[in-house]
């Protein structure tokens, strides 16, 4: 048995709990156990000692290394085989890869939010619900980004609820501002007179700025690969029961997605002739099998189709690309982000439309998701009946943009495929109060 459990060497375990586990199962707990004590008693106690054991250095080692319900399972399991010859000493790097069989995860990842101290509320759910759903099978570490400093209380709110590790970051003044550029006065008409959701915001406009053009720079996602936005507020309705993040990467996949819908066209009023007057500049950064099908209606014009960014799954070689950061650094000196109310969907769509190849961006089907006033279920009904989701709260597959996406895509993968006829209604991105 102690070969099984060479780990136990490095934690600062009780010895008393130790010493039942250097004997013999059937012998071992007599030692503990009073001569006198009469013979039922002592049958009793010699039946149940190991199990009373065995928990209790459970939950000793569980509070003391954080580890998960399936680790603990899996020494429990260790703990009641048969004994073996003597343990051997072992590394620190054997033993965890003893309990995480693939040594460290294949993917550099985390789940990453912008949120503030009044959302610990919110956060906390989505939290719950992804630990229940995906992460504490994956166990992959949380990032949470706030314009102010964390409050203890915030920190300790969502510590909680997690085994995986925790980090928070502040942002500076250039990524979280106004550039120097704006025109303060311009600006302070355009919020007077705005009447789409979120017009008179000055937090907005900074938030949408920050996630089209710097997530990804700031010094905790330095070293991820990939990174999964979250949101609070939030609902997954069905067990993730494989890691997405290996997924995209091994299937060369770098943006993910579930909830597509049309803009508010009055807040990108001037985002598609900008974006075209930098392809113009840079023609050869726009990817051959592009997907600028989706973007446009029959008539060519701009539709206001994007992926709702607050669900993705992004292979951070992509917004760290030459093509992307020259395009996000030509937008912001266009100063749409405060003159009208450019969002990060929007920029972050065009993008993956324009710079990647179509195979290169994937429709999560299978992950059923709720933002608020907006549901997802997902496609199929094997998935379906997996999942706590009523179909009648989901609406989205048969959305415009949705219907044109799979249409557009299957174009630029099959040539050969016919135009396609878009039916479906169009449906209106939900304004999120903040």
């Amino acid at each position: 048995m102690l070969a099984q459990m060479r780990w136990l060497l490095l934690l600062p375990v009780p010895p008393l709990l130790l010493l039942p586990l250097a004997c013999p199962a059937v012998n071992c707990p007599a030692m503990f156990v009073p001569r006198t004590t009469s013979s039922r008693y002592r049958r009793a106690i010699l039946k149940y000692l190991p199990t009373l054991v065995i928990g209790i250095l459970a939950g000793y080692i569980a509070g003391t290394r954080n580890l998960t319900l399936q680790e603990i399972s899996q020494i429990k399991y260790e703990l009641s085989q048969p004994d073996a010859p003597a343990c051997d000493h072992a590394s620190e790097q054997e033993i965890l890869d003893q309990y995480h069989p693939h040594g460290q995860k294949p993917v550099k990842a985390a789940l990453v939010a912008l949120v503030r101290n009044t959302d610990l509320l919110g956060m906390r759910q989505t939290i719950r619900q992804i630990e229940d759903r995906f992460n504490s099978r994956f166990n992959y570490p949380y990032i949470f980004l706030n314009d102010v400093p964390f409050t203890e209380e915030f920190k300790a709110g969502v510590r909680i609820l997690t085994s995986a590790n925790v980090s928070f970051g502040e942002l500076d003044s250039e990524s979280w501002g106004m550039p120097e550029w704006i025109d303060r006065e311009r600006f302070e008409v355009v919020k007077r007179t705005a009447r789409y959701p979120h017009g008179g915001s000055d937090s907005y406009r900074k938030m949408c700025r920050f996630q089209s053009g710097f997530i990804h720079k700031h010094p905790l996602l330095a070293d991820l690969e990939f990174y999964w936005r979250i949101e609070p507020d939030v609902e997954f309705f069905c067990d993730q029961e494989y890691d997405p993040f290996v997924y995209m990467k091994e299937n060369g996949l770098k943006y993910g997605w579930v909830i597509g819908m049309t803009e508010f066209m009055d807040t990108v009023a001037t985002l598609w002739n900008t974006t075209m007057g930098f392809i113009a500049e840079h023609p050869g950064m726009v990817s051959p099998a592009n997907l600028k099908r989706w973007l446009l209606d029959d008539a060519g014009n701009y539709n206001g189709c994007h992926f709702w960014t607050n669900f993705e799954i992004v292979d951070l070689s992509f917004y760290r690309s030459p093509e992307y950061e020259a395009y996000f650094q030509h937008l912001d000196r266009a100063g749409g982000f405060f003159y009208e109310r450019w969002g990060d969907a929007p920029v972050h769509s065009i993008a993956a439309a324009l710079f990647l190849n179509a195979s290169q961006t994937h429709w999560f089907e299978d992950i059923g998701y709720f933002h608020p006033a907006v549901a997802k279920c997902p496609s199929g009904s094997n998935i379906r009946s997996k999942c706590v989701c009523d179909p009648q709260r989901s609406f989205v597959e048969k959305s415009y943009c949705i219907v044109r996406y799979k249409e557009s895509k299957q174009m630029v993968l099959d040539p050969e495929a016919t135009e396609p006829v878009h039916t479906g209604p169009v449906y209106m991105a939900v304004p999120v109060v903040g």
